[in-house]
């Protein structure tokens, strides 16, 4: 009996595997059918589709990695002036929602001046890192739109600098000079008795004897060799080097005038319109003055 119950089982097993590989072969319409919504049901979608779907997807992430129209366009490096006087206007830097933008306040010489302390108006609208040491100060901005002001203390200077932050504009600067037009206390003063006459010489327009006029690749940049240095007449301030003497001229507009000495370079980076743009110094061989 046990014998003759494994036979029926084994020959029900080998039918049950033909009429699969029958259906397999398409030879068994109802069989076929099922299990091709078995896989239906277990795959629903095709190859085709799975493509389809992750082209979509990167499409999707692309498009959410993008910038949208609102987003600040490609940032600026400025050169700002902050002055001390009583009704001017306080300087801006112009941050950018998700950008960093890195600050560096420099006295009248361009020498960085450290900063001590800071106050801003609506913290919750900035990310702010101050390096101590090094003097830099690094904003990020954390809203589309938003507008406040800082309060910044430099090292030995008694009253706050004045600043206004702002947010939302189409112009962003990655990396500003605020230049005080002041100097850290102890390091002396910046007065028309402390520069020489021959500076304010050039600044008048008045020849300057034994003067060796050079070749400057900037039209508003003129310079001379004199007394073993350079001396620079510029329309716009300068940058670098860093100057031993400067006299800055009474003008206003386009009749501003900067007269600098300085050490002699081939090389000189001068802020024009707030952009920074280098200028380039050769001798020729033109003796004389203006």
């Amino acid at each position: 009996m046990k014998t003759l119950l494994i036979a029926l089982l084994s020959s029900a097993l080998i039918s049950t595997s033909v009429m699969y590989a029958e259906a397999s072969q398409g030879q068994d319409p109802v069989l076929s059918s099922a299990f091709k919504t078995m896989l239906n049901e277990m795959y629903p979608v095709t190859p085709n589709e799975v493509d389809q779907y992750h082209h979509k997807l990167l499409q999707q992430e692309k498009m959410q990695a993008m910038p949208n129209s609102s987003s600040p366009d490609v940032g600026q490096s400025t050169v700002i002036t902050a002055t001390l006087k009583l009704g001017d206007p306080m300087p801006v830097l112009r941050i950018g929602r998700g950008m960093i933008t890195s600050v560096i306040f420099t006295d009248i010489k361009g020498n960085v001046w450290p900063v001590e302390s800071y106050i801003i108006g609506d913290p919750s609208a900035f990310n702010i890192q101050w390096d101590q040491k090094s003097g830099l100060m690094m904003f990020q901005g954390k809203k589309s739109f938003n507008q406040t002001n800082m309060a910044v203390m430099l090292k030995g200077l008694q009253v706050p600098v004045m600043v206004n932050l702002l947010v939302g504009q189409k112009k962003w600067d990655y990396l500003n000079y605020v230049r005080v037009m002041a100097v850290p206390s102890g390091a002396g003063s910046i007065s028309s008795g402390d520069v020489p006459s021959y500076l304010m010489a050039i600044a008048n327009g008045t020849k300057l004897a034994h003067a060796k006029k050079l070749r400057s690749s900037a039209s508003q940049v003129m310079a001379w060799e004199y007394n073993g240095n350079y001396i620079i007449s510029s329309k716009h301030p300068m940058l670098s080097p860093r100057f031993i003497n400067q006299l800055r001229g009474s003008g206003s507009g386009s009749s501003k005038s900067y007269v600098y000495e300085i050490p002699k370079t081939s090389r000189i980076v001068i802020s024009q319109n707030g952009q920074m743009k280098s200028v380039t110094l050769s001798r020729i061989n033109v003796q004389g003055g203006l």
